[in-house]
């Protein structure tokens, strides 16, 4: 897409130099994206609680350009609070695909009854680990009503730090 902005703007470039200024045009954008990016309230202390106990943690997620997904991580002060980064660029796939939720619990080296998948999409995160028998927990920031008939969440919250009330300290 960046490349047809190339082109948009009728610059006289082309070729091999139209696909380096496109991907420059990539690199300013993300990178703009991931310095104004902030982390979730509640993320840290949750990651730090889950550790504290022994419990891994991957992260999945479908964003499309995964230079950038540790930008966003190093920008939050997020990166290397998690076990395992899985980003959907990488792999071709995006969530719901279920090869993102089986490489995370391959790691571990988990079951789908031992696993606990938290996101804030109802179809890709919810649906798609739902239908692997995972438990789900929703962040559901609007209240609005699970739009599926089947793999309905295993719990509803409408902010992440709501997560820690559940953990014993």
């Amino acid at each position: 897409r960046y490349e047809n902005i190339v082109h948009a703007l009728e610059l006289e470039v082309e070729g091999e130099e139209s696909r380096r200024l496109a991907h420059e045009l990539v690199e300013a954008h993300m990178r703009a994206i991931a310095r104004s990016t902030r982390a979730v309230e509640g993320a840290a202390a949750l990651l730090d609680r889950l550790h504290a106990r022994g419990i891994g943690v991957a992260l999945i997620s479908n964003f499309d350009y995964t230079p950038a997904a540790d930008w966003i991580l190093d920008h939050t002060g997020l990166q290397g609070r998690f076990d395992k980064v899985i980003i959907s660029d990488a792999l071709g796939l995006r969530k719901p695909h279920e090869k993102l939720f089986e490489d995370a619990m391959s790691h571990f080296g988990a079951s789908p009854a031992e696993s606990l998948h938290i996101g804030d999409t109802a179809l890709a995160d919810i649906w798609g680990a739902g239908r692997l028998g995972i438990r789900t927990v929703w962040i559901n920031r609007k209240g609005e009503a699970f739009p599926h008939d089947e793999h309905a969440p295993s719990l509803e919250i409408t902010r992440l730090a709501e997560l820690l009330d559940y953990l014993p300290d």
